[in-house]
């Protein structure tokens, strides 16, 4: 039986690790490298040719940093500002991405496109923080 029927888990987050879960370390992997395939994938297409070793290594370096500060909350039990953070980098990234399939070329739409990616970033973890605080309040109001 798994753990969500065991009330391992928050019914509204059964997809999410609990807190201090060793299955964060995968959540970290993996959003790390969604994030570094799709900053990639923008850039090659962007370019045309591959990223060299160096500015490869950069990205897998920051989209770790990304991901590490949005899972070390999560894993500390502040989930949903890991939630809410990872859907708005993942819609900045979808954005990116539909730029760089169908939009200008133009280095200001490039700057724009990146700029949006860490803005909706951004405003992911705002608002999950404040859901977070929110059932903190009402969780200490309680009990």
């Amino acid at each position: 039986m798994s753990n969500c029927w065991r009330g391992g888990y928050t019914r509204g987050m059964a997809i999410v690790p609990t807190k201090r879960s060793p299955w964060w370390i995968l959540v970290f992997l993996t959003v790390a490298a969604a994030l570094a395939a799709g900053v990639v994938g923008v850039g090659w297409k962007n370019s045309g040719k591959p990223p060299e070793l160096n500015t490869l290594l950069s990205i897998v370096g920051v989209c770790a940093g990304l991901s590490a500060a949005l899972t070390l909350p999560g894993a500390l039990g502040a989930r949903a500002t890991f939630v809410c953070g990872t859907l708005g980098l993942l819609i900045g990234l979808f954005q990116m991405l539909s730029v760089a399939f169908t939009g200008s070329h133009d280095g200001m739409a490039d700057l724009a496109a990146v700029l949006s990616f860490l803005m909706f970033g951004a405003i992911g973890v705002v608002v999950g923080a404040l859901i977070d605080l929110v059932i903190w309040a009402a969780r200490r109001r309680r009990g």
